[in-house]
Order: C-alpha cells, then structure tokens, then sequence
C-alpha cells in the first residue's frame, strides 16, 4: 500500500507544478497585453489624425455648400429687385436688359444649350516597365489637364459657358490641386471630373483634337471621353464677387490722342 500511496502523491505533485507554470505563463502574457494597451493609449497614431482631417474637410465642404446656397438666393432675389425696377420706364427696361446681358457674360445666371460633355478619369492602363515617377504622373489626371482643356475649348472661340463638376468656369476661377483634393471655385470636388461646355459641338471637338493638343494625350491613355449633348444645363457662379481694391476707372488717352 505504501507504494501505491507514494506515485499518488508523485502524481499529485506533477500536476501542481504544471499548474504552477501554467499560470505564471499566463500572468506573463496578461502583463505584457496590459502593457502593450497602454503604450498604444499613450501614442498618437496617426489613424486619429486622418480621422479628424476628414472631420474637418466634411465640416468645410458642408459650410461651402450652405455658403453657395445663400449666394444663389441672394443673387435671384437681386434679380428680381432688377426686373421691379425695370417696369417703371423704357429707358430703366434699356437699363436692365444690359444689366442681365453682363451678367450673363460674367456667368452669374444660369445657362442651358447643346454642348458637350467632357469626362475625365485616371487611366486603367498599366505603365510600362521600369517607368520614372515623371511617367507614371502622366496616368493621373492633374489640374493642370483640365485649366488646358478649358483654355482650348476657349480659343475654339465657340465655348459660351462652361462648368467643371456644376462649378460654372469664369475669369477669376482657380483650379488647382490641393494635396489630394483637386479645388476648383476653392470647392473640393473628385472624380470623375465632369466638363460641361454649352456652343457648336462640332467646332468645339474639332478645337479639342487638333495634332499635339491636350486632347490627344488623354485619348492615348484612355483618360477622356467626348459626347455631345442636344441641352445641358451649367449652373451660375456662386463664388464671391466683391472687389476689395480694383474700381472701374475712366480709360486714358494716349499722348498721340488715341485711348
């Protein structure tokens, strides 16, 4: 009997000193888990700094919209005061049909006609091997693509109004990249970059794919699309346009007398 009770005991003992390990192993690994939550509280990952640009860019492309909504209703009510104005006489009629006719050069009235539509997209094609980072840059569409679209549909001379993404295009309109974001009226807006230009189709796609025009390259890398367009409708200019330092000023005459 005494044998037996001795590898009892034997077994016994195997079985608290596995125990015993088990558990400072496991003591060990909670110990480094609490330890490692900790150092990931106390770091500032860069996940929570993404995460607030784009609360922030949310944030100020809501206050834009807004700011364009209340530009729109205060120039349609500035219509209307116009057209009251005008009922009084023929000569205040005169008046405000050159009033509108301005306005409707400096794109501050809605426009629809025929046109075409433009889409832009970054190429689906792949670079070829070994391509420099100046090569691969040329697979993105870039700011620079669409101001040199607008300036060749410009001089076709055929162009009456134009929008990139349902901003209207005018004299003082920037577009340009910001960081990953292409602005254009200071709005962020992303692809596809939709161009809407009102006037003769065929005059405006023959301007476009003249020999060694912007348009040639795009369509090489399957970056553009043209279709014309029965009636299209560009919405006005909601940007500011108060000037702060320039003032109309009478034209000065040369000293051979000529203005």
């Amino acid at each position: 009997m005494k044998p037996h009770i001795h590898l009892v005991e034997l077994k016994k003992g195997a079985w608290v000193t596995q125990a015993t390990i088990l558990c400072l192993v496991l003591g060990m690994l909670l110990a480094a888990s609490l330890k490692t939550q900790q150092n990931i509280r106390s770091m500032s990952l860069p996940s929570s700094r993404f995460g607030s640009l784009a609360n922030a860019y949310t944030e100020l492309k809501k206050k834009t919209e807004e700011q364009s909504k209340e530009i729109e209703a205060l120039n349609k009510k500035n219509t209307e005061y116009e057209e009251a104005i005008a009922t009084g006489s023929r000569d205040k009629q005169a008046l405000n049909d050159e009033l509108q006719r301005v306005k409707v050069l400096a794109g501050l009235v809605p426009m629809k006609g025929p046109g075409l539509i433009i889409t832009l997209n970054d190429s689906k094609k792949r670079p070829v091997t070994g391509a420099q980072p100046e090569d691969l840059s040329a697979y993105i569409v870039h700011d620079t693509d669409i101001r040199n679209l607008i300036n060749e549909l410009n001089a076709t001379g055929a162009a009456e109004a134009i929008s990139v993404n349902d901003q209207r295009v005018i004299a003082n309109t920037a577009i340009r990249c910001v960081g990953p974001v292409l602005q254009v009226n200071k709005v962020p807006t992303s692809q596809p970059y939709i161009i809407k230009v009102i006037g003769d189709a065929n005059m405006l796609t023959s301007g476009l794919k003249l020999p060694g025009g912007v348009f040639e390259t795009l369509d090489f890398l399957e970056m553009i699309k043209i279709k014309p367009e029965k009636e299209m409708f560009i919405p006005p200019y909601s940007g500011s346009t108060q000037f702060q330092f320039a003032h109309p000023a009478e034209a000065k005459k040369t000293e051979e007398g000529q203005e």
